[in-house]
């Protein structure tokens, strides 16, 4: 996790990156307040 982008009343979203054979790949995650679990979507994108 790099930094905490925004605070909202029911989740945090967070900016991250990973290193992925060389490469830094980015992106963000909000991540929801209170007692899971909590559905997961995951959206890739290519430019």
């Amino acid at each position: 996790m790099e930094r905490v982008l925004e605070e909202r009343p029911f989740f945090t979203r967070v900016q991250f990156s990973h290193l992925s054979d060389g490469l830094r790949v980015h992106g963000f995650a909000n991540l929801p307040k209170g007692k899971g679990p909590f559905p997961v979507v995951v959206v890739l994108h290519l430019r």
